[in-house]
């Protein structure tokens, strides 16, 4: 099982810091402080942690203009991954996007990552020319932020927060929830069988999408 969760106490933070280093600056030998920058005060950041409280993900989302965010710090342990914890990530800070009402989200993507994130609807805008802090090419992706209303009535993402719930939270599978994308039926259960937990929760897909973090 993994908690998803904001990082507020100064271990936590340091964690998160120390993290961002290990995964993504250590090994291109860039130097402790190189995983922070000017705009992370003012950001707003996640992590996923295991059962033992080991931290296995990170992400950070930065408001940058009136009506856009950037993704930027986004990653993963490799003993997880594969697990859906990106997905799971992106679609949070794609979360809290929609919450402070942007109209689009952006990420610088690593080249190893463009199709990762393709998968999620960014669109590759083409590699970025100017200089970078890593060595590596990157790419800006950008990504229209949809409404809860758009939500609502996409079969599809109440789909993906359905198997999310499903790889992520312990035996919602076994109760057998549902999502609908149907107006006013929320969480539903499709049958009653030997075996099964049944439970109601009132709660929409936009509802569960916004409540991610």
């Amino acid at each position: 099982m993994y908690h998803l969760r904001v990082p507020q106490t100064a271990e936590e933070l340091e964690s998160y810091y120390q993290f961002r280093w290990e995964m993504l600056r250590k090994p291109l030998h860039q130097p402790k402080g190189s995983e922070r920058d000017a705009w992370d005060a003012m950001a707003h950041h996640q992590m996923v942690v295991d059962e033992e409280g080991n931290l296995v993900a990170v992400g950070r989302l930065y408001i940058n203009a009136e009506n856009e965010a950037s993704i930027r710090f986004m990653a993963v342990h490799p003993s997880v991954q594969d697990k859906g914890l990106g997905t799971l990530m992106a679609m949070t800070l794609e979360s809290v996007a929609r919450q402070e009402g942007v109209k689009r989200v952006t990420c610088s993507a690593r080249e190893d990552a463009v199709e990762f994130f393709a998968k999620l609807g960014f669109v590759n805008q083409g590699e970025i020319t100017t200089p970078t802090t890593t060595p590596i090419r990157h790419f800006l992706m950008i990504k229209p932020v949809a409404s809860l209303d758009d939500i609502l009535h996409r079969g599809d993402w109440c789909a993906q927060l359905q198997q999310a719930w499903y790889q992520h939270i312990p035996l919602s599978e076994k109760w057998a929830y549902v999502f609908s994308s149907t107006p006013g039926r929320n969480l539903l259960p499709p049958c009653r069988r030997r075996g099964t937990r049944i439970r109601t929760i009132r709660c929409s897909p936009a509802a569960c999408f916004r409540s991610l973090p």
